[in-house]
C-alpha cells in the first residue's frame, strides 16, 4: 500500500472547494474469459452538485455499441448519497460494501430478469497509489474476483484476476485527454500495469508497477503502442515496453478479443478491451484501455480514412 493511503481512502473524500467538477469515481472490471465477456461497474460521484451517475456494462465479441451489448445501462442524474462509499446502495441497484478497508469487497447489482451479479474483490496486494492527497488521488489494485452472473437466463461463474480503481479531483467534462490503461496479472506475484500520456507523437507510460517473482517496483520509463487496429479504429494488437525504478524491463505484447465504445463522461471516449497479455514467457487475461478525447478521435479516423492520419 501506498505510505500516502489509508482505510478513509475507501471513503467519499471532503470536496476542497465549491467547485461543481470536484469528482470521485469507483471502478470494478471482470470477465468471463471463455464467453469473451466482461465486464465493468463505474458509479461517478458530483457531491458539490449534489448527483451521481451509475454505469453497469456486460459485452462480448458479438458488439460493441452500448445499445447492441449484452448489456449496459447508464444512469446520470442521481441523488447523491448520504451514506458513505463503503455501504453504497443506489437506486439502479448497485451496491457496493466494503468487508476489509483496501482489500475485500462485495460487489451487487439486479435488473430484473436481465442481469443479476453478486461478486467478491480481494486485492491481490495493497493498493498503488501515484498520487494520493486529500485533495486529488487515484490508485490501482488488481484483484481476484470471484461470484455469480445470471445475464439474460444464463447462469455463468466469474473467476478472474481483474482490476479495480479510484479516483477523486477535479475533472471538468469540457477537457479529455489521449492515454491508455492496461494490465494483467497471472497471479499476485507476476503482473503488469501501465498508464500511459500522449506526449507529441509518442505514448509514454507516465504510472504504473512491475511485480515479477513477488517483488513490487513502480514504473519509470516506458511506452504503448497500438500495433494493430481494425478498419474502425479498434485495437487489434498492443505493445507495452517499460522499466521500473530498479531497472528491471518488461516487453509485454497483448491481443484484444472483445470492444465496448464507451463514454465515461462528455470528454473522455474509451475503446474497452478483453486482452490476451503475454510478457516474461506466460499469458494472462488482463485489458487495454483506448482513451480518447472525442475531438481527437474524430480527426484521427477521419483523417485516417483520406490517407492523411497516423494511426498510433
Amino acid at each position: 500500500m501506498s505510505p500516502a493511503l489509508s482505510a478513509a481512502d475507501d471513503r467519499f473524500h471532503p470536496p476542497p472547494d465549491a467547485d461543481p467538477w470536484w469528482t470521485e469515481t469507483s471502478w470494478f472490471s471482470f470477465w468471463v474469459p471463455q464467453r469473451r465477456l466482461s465486464g465493468a461497474l463505474y458509479p461517478f460521484f458530483r457531491p458539490n452538485l449534489g448527483v451521481c451517475a451509475s454505469g453497469v456494462f456486460l459485452w462480448d465479441d458479438t458488439a460493441d455499441e452500448p445499445w447492441a451489448v449484452p448489456y449496459a445501462r447508464s444512469l446520470w442524474h442521481l441523488p447523491m448519497p448520504s451514506h458513505d462509499l463503503t455501504e453504497l446502495s443506489l437506486p439502479d441497484g448497485l451496491s457496493y460494501e466494503c468487508l476489509e478497508p483496501l482489500r475485500r469487497y462485495r460487489l451487487r447489482y439486479a435488473d430484473g430478469d436481465e442481469v443479476e451479479l453478486d461478486l467478491h474483490f480481494e486485492g491481490l496486494f495493497p493498493p498503488h497509489a501515484p498520487l494520493a492527497t486529500p485533495e486529488r488521488g487515484h490508485l490501482d489494485q488488481p484483484g481476484h474476483v470471484t461470484g455469480t452472473l445470471r445475464l439474460h437466463g444464463e447462469e455463468l461463474v466469474v473467476d478472474c484476476l481483474a482490476m479495480r480503481d479510484r479516483s477523486w479531483s477535479h475533472r471538468p467534462d469540457t477537457t479529455g485527454l489521449r492515454a491508455g490503461y492496461c494490465y494483467a496479472s497471472a497471479s499476485a506475484g507476476h503482473a503488469f500495469h501501465a498508464m500511459s500520456m500522449f506526449a507529441g507523437d509518442e505514448d509514454l507510460a507516465v504510472a504504473g508497477y512491475l511485480v515479477r517473482d513477488g517483488h513490487f517496483a513502480r514504473l519509470t520509463s516506458g511506452r504503448r503502442r497500438v500495433a494493430e487496429r481494425d478498419d474502425r479504429g479498434r485495437p487489434v494488437r498492443v505493445e507495452v515496453v517499460v522499466e521500473d525504478v530498479e531497472g528491471r524491463s518488461l516487453e509485454a505484447a497483448g491481443r484484444c478479443v472483445n470492444h465496448l465504445a464507451f463514454q465515461a463522461n462528455p470528454g473522455t471516449f474509451a475503446w474497452m478491451s478483453l486482452t490476451r497479455w503475454s510478457f516474461d514467457g506466460v499469458e494472462a487475461w488482463g485489458e487495454h484501455q483506448d482513451i480518447w478525447t472525442p475531438t481527437l478521435l474524430r480527426a484521427a479516423r477521419f483523417g485516417a480514412a483520406r490517407g492523411t492520419g497516423r494511426r498510433t
